[in-house]
């Protein structure tokens, strides 16, 4: 019951961030969010704040920076944008990763066998995609002798993710496919 009241408590939260437009609301939010995060009884407190930072950086380069360069080329001014969109990314990235290291979701989730059984699929494959991302580095280390130049380096994960692209594709194609036959699609 605990997990099933976290995981409500966090789509709340996450509704109400969603719903903020202020950039200076967001970011005393922000700065709320990481001073509970780092005196939450967790377990690497700064790697999960880095992480959330990571993917927040990651977020604005592909999504919001080109929305504010276009912007600028339209001779429009985003900044506030740019800053709201920064603010409200990384609170809910650091909601997420913190909120998750409380909540079991299987137990969340254990009273839809729907959902169950989609999270229990998903869980699968995110774990093969680890593992097999971890492998592949470890066969690039034990194939090189020296540091790999950017070219190199470039040129690995360029496979990798054409590798992940692909595996996807067949992966879901198999999954709507097992799903079709036991009657989870019309």
């Amino acid at each position: 019951m605990k997990d099933k009241l976290f995981l409500l408590a966090y789509l709340i939260f996450v509704v109400f961030l969603s719903s903020l437009s202020s950039a200076k609301v967001l970011l005393i939010v922000s700065l709320i969010l990481v001073l509970a995060t780092a005196a939450l009884p967790i377990k690497k407190k700064l790697n999960t704040i880095k992480r959330a930072t990571y993917v927040c950086l990651l977020f604005n380069f592909l999504v919001s920076l080109p929305y504010f360069l276009a912007g600028l080329w339209l001779g429009q001014d985003r900044s506030e944008y740019l800053l709201m969109m920064t603010l409200r990314s990384f609170s809910l990235t650091l909601t997420t990763f913190t909120f998750f290291k409380f909540i079991n979701l299987f137990k969340a989730l254990d009273f839809s066998k729907n959902l169950s059984f989609l999270l229990v699929i998903v869980s699968s494959h995110l774990l093969t995609y680890v593992s097999l991302i971890r492998e592949f580095r470890e066969a690039l280390k034990s194939r090189t002798m020296r540091k790999l130049d950017r070219r190199t380096r470039l040129n690995f994960y360029e496979r990798v993710l054409t590798f992940f692209f692909e595996r996807s594709m067949h992966t879901s194609e198999d999954l709507y496919q097992a799903m079709k036959s036991r009657g989870f699609h019309d």
